[in-house]
């Protein structure tokens, strides 16, 4: 009998975590992932982007950054959460290091609320020592539809940037100039007939 529980407990518990799992579509442009440990290397730029459904949370989102180089190195951060047609129940709780960012939850009343975000800047930027590890953490609450709106998606955004100042993006390579053969030929004329002028002229 305890086995049959339990078994129809595993299986419960299978089913549902499909439905969990695509509670929360993450953007293909996004370079970093829930769980990961990042090892900066190298000055680089990491980006994500996730959208929350319905019903989804509470929970905790955590990404882990490992400074594997020999010198100590910074790090610019920008946020934004959008909570348009959903909100997040008790809002967002967003760390990192030793900053810590509190978004509050939307209000249909309260347009300043549906677009939050914050940074860092020459004050507050993040520092870290050879072979140290900062976890950014974001920890959301139930997301609820907003009321004043009949969205049958409704949803809620997160979206991240965390970015080292050395890093530059990488840039085409400079056009190449392209002779114009024709142009060529009429300034080489040009000076022909010059010359010929200067010729007649002597003479």
């Amino acid at each position: 009998m305890i086995k049959t529980l339990r078994a129809a407990g595993l299986a419960a518990a299978f089913a549902l975590a499909p439905l969990a799992a695509k509670a929360i579509t993450v953007n293909a442009s996004s370079s970093v992932q829930a769980g990961e440990t990042v090892e900066m290397v190298q000055d680089n730029a990491w980006h994500w982007e996730g959208t929350f459904l319905t019903g989804e949370g509470p929970g905790t989102l955590t990404y882990a950054f490992h400074n594997a180089g020999a010198s100590l190195r910074t790090m610019d951060f920008v946020f934004n959460v959008r909570q348009l047609s959903a909100f997040f129940t008790g809002g967002v709780t967003i760390t990192f290091g030793d900053l810590t960012y509190s978004i509050a939850q939307g209000s249909a009343s309260n347009p300043t609320t549906w677009q939050q975000g914050g940074n860092t800047d020459v004050t507050n930027f993040l520092v870290f020592d050879p072979d140290e590890t900062k976890t950014l953490a974001i920890a959301y609450g139930v997301v609820v539809n907003n009321p004043t709106t009949a969205a049958s998606n409704a949803s809620t955004a997160v979206t991240f940037d965390a970015i080292t100042p050395g890093y530059s993006a990488p840039t085409l390579p400079p056009v190449a100039a392209v002779p114009v053969p024709a142009a060529g030929l009429m300034l080489v004329s040009a000076l022909g007939g010059l010359g010929l002028m200067r010729r007649r002229r002597t003479a």
